[in-house]
């Protein structure tokens, strides 16, 4: 799905000798959608960050974020989604999760042509 420009990741520093993902965080279009199908496969995912702290109503009216360009961040909360991550998931639940989210786009891909 990556190669099919519907997801992408972050590299890991390439300094970084260990990493700890706490999250893994994708960045992918029809995230609503995916992460429905997810769930009826039984996968789990989570949005974590719903909102921009700059659309909290605490926030609105700063000048600086009235002056600030967010459009790439308003455009990234609407498409990150976390995925499993950890210690506890093993290859198996891994290789289903990836092959999930391709089946996803592939029938998806399938439907538009």
């Amino acid at each position: 799905v990556v190669d099919m420009g519907v997801l992408s990741y972050p590299s890991p520093p390439t300094k970084a000798t260990r990493i700890s993902y706490n999250f893994f965080m994708v960045k992918v279009q029809q995230r609503d959608g995916l992460q429905a199908y997810l769930l009826d496969k039984g996968i789990e995912t989570k949005v974590h960050y719903k909102r921009l702290l700059c659309d909290l109503d605490a926030n609105k009216g700063d000048e600086w974020i009235e002056r600030s360009d967010l459009s790439n961040a308003k455009r990234y909360v609407r498409a990150i989604l976390s995925l499993p991550i950890g210690s506890h998931i093993t290859d198996r639940e891994i290789d289903y999760i990836c092959e999930e989210i391709s089946n996803f786009f592939q029938s998806r891909r399938n439907i538009t042509k």
